[in-house]
C-alpha cells in the first residue's frame, strides 16, 4: 500500500507556499523536488518521479514556488525562488527530525527548480547532494549564452 500524501503549507517570506510529502515507512533517504519554470508540482512528471522513489523507500517533498501559487506564469526573481528552496529545506529538515529519519537529505529540481537548488546551495543551504532533471545550461532562446 502507497505512503499517504500529506499536503503542507510552507511560510516563506510574508506568503506560503504548498507542498506535498510523501513518508514510506523508514525512508532511505528524503528528496525536496522543484518544479520547472512551466509546470507546477503536480503536473505527472513530477508525481510519477516522486512516487517511483517512494516506491524505492525515499521519502519525497513537492512544492510549488510562489508565483505558481499566485497564478503566474513567469517565474519567480532568484532571491524569492532560493528563499523558498531554503523555507522547504528547512521543514524537510525538521519533520525528518521529528520522525528520526537519519537519512541524507537531498535536494532536486526540473530545469529552473534544479538552477534555484544549486544557487540556494552555492549560497549556503544544506544538502546532501544535488539531482538535476533537465539542468538549463543557458537561458531560453539563447544557445551562446551559457550559465
Amino acid at each position: 500500500m502507497p505512503a499517504p500524501e500529506q499536503e503542507l503549507s510552507i511560510t516563506v517570506d510574508d506568503a506560503a507556499v504548498s507542498a506535498v510529502y510523501v513518508r514510506p515507512d523508514k525512508p532511505a533517504a528524503t528528496l525536496v523536488l522543484a518544479h520547472g519554470a512551466g509546470a507546477g508540482m503536480e503536473h505527472p512528471f513530477m508525481r510519477g518521479f516522486t512516487g517511483a522513489l517512494n516506491h524505492l523507500g525515499v521519502a519525497t517533498w513537492r512544492f510549488n514556488f510562489p508565483y505558481r501559487e499566485a497564478g503566474r506564469r513567469f517565474p519567480d526573481r532568484p532571491p524569492l525562488a532560493i528563499a523558498t528552496w531554503r523555507a522547504v529545506m528547512a521543514a524537510a529538515a525538521a519533520q525528518a527530525a521529528a520522525n528520526g529519519d537519519s537519512g541524507p537529505l537531498c535536494a532536486a529540481g526540473k530545469s529552473f527548480g534544479g538552477r534555484m537548488a544549486s544557487m540556494a546551495v552555492a549560497e549556503g543551504m544544506e544538502a546532501a547532494g544535488l539531482v538535476y532533471l533537465g539542468y538549463p545550461l543557458h537561458p531560453p532562446g539563447k544557445p551562446e549564452k551559457l550559465r
